[in-house]
């Protein structure tokens, strides 16, 4: 035979008890589980930079006096994000010569004008 309990709580008490649930739910879960965060917006040294810039150090703070190349400065130490490198490398893309102008007209000594 089933017996029934009732249980009487306030409503209080019921939000402080799910509440309490939850935290140690999500310290399991945090704990269990590395956080990711976005590596391209993670800041990199000089040295970082010039491995993945494949540049020498000397040149990255030449172009980092120049403000040439995007950086951050703080207490003498030049940082970089990944992603504005990236993106700074892009910018100096030159194109092709069949991009650059596809309706050019040739003149040769065929075709006067």
């Amino acid at each position: 035979m089933q017996k029934t309990v009732f249980l009487s709580f306030e409503l209080s008490e019921l939000l402080s008890a799910f509440k309490q649930i939850c935290r140690e739910e999500v310290s399991e879960v945090l704990k269990n589980h590395k956080v990711l965060s976005n590596p391209d917006d993670e800041f990199m040294d000089m040295k970082q930079a010039c491995e993945f810039t494949k540049k020498a150090k000397q040149t990255l703070y030449g172009l980092c006096s120049t403000n040439s190349i995007p950086h951050y400065s703080k207490s003498g130490q030049n940082y970089f994000k990944k992603q504005e490198l990236v993106e700074w490398i892009e910018s100096g893309r030159k194109s092709k010569k069949k991009e650059a102008q596809p309706n050019r007209l040739f003149i040769t000594n065929k075709h006067k004008i």
